[in-house]
């Protein structure tokens, strides 16, 4: 008489299809901001990577652009001012979302015609993370109604 498989063996065959978990980069030297804004998004279902200042966040981004669904970045962090990482950001990957996370007014960057499309948004720290919630979620609802709207990328003749 055969034995019935062992409960530990792994079934044969069964694939079972998960989804993406969108991934979300924190950008800010603050290290216990950065685990509190951590803790927040995974609880809301998110992946989080996180970068301690703006040529990290870069780096960080490169390697993993195909998970990072939008990008929460601090303007006041040592080595480059976030005005900067965020127009390196928006020349790398212009269809990105971007919530500037700031102790300091930030009109000046809103009203730029480089977010006339309303990829960028702000939070004046400090913020409830209901606030940061969503303020995410709306950027990148919105990013997602473009895309649609626009279609897949299309090869060039």
């Amino acid at each position: 008489m055969e034995s019935p498989p062992s409960s530990s063996s792994p079934p044969g065959n069964v694939h079972v299809a998960t989804k993406p978990v969108p991934g979300i980069l924190v950008v800010d030297d603050e290290p216990l901001l950065v685990e509190a804004l951590s803790l927040v998004l995974i609880d809301a279902g998110y992946e989080v990577f996180q970068a301690r200042d703006g040529f990290e966040g870069l780096a960080v981004y490169g390697d993993h652009a195909a998970q990072i669904v939008a990008v929460v970045l601090d303007l006041s962090m040592p080595h480059t001012r976030g005005e900067v990482v965020l127009s390196m950001m928006r020349s790398v990957a212009p269809h990105l979302p971007i919530l500037i996370s700031t102790g300091s007014p930030v009109a000046h960057l809103l009203a730029d015609p480089v977010n006339a499309d309303g990829r960028v948004a702000y939070l004046m720290k400090p913020y409830a993370p209901s606030a940061l919630l969503d303020e995410l979620g709306r950027l990148i609802g919105a990013a997602r109604s473009r895309a649609e709207r626009i279609g897949p990328a299309r090869p060039h003749a």
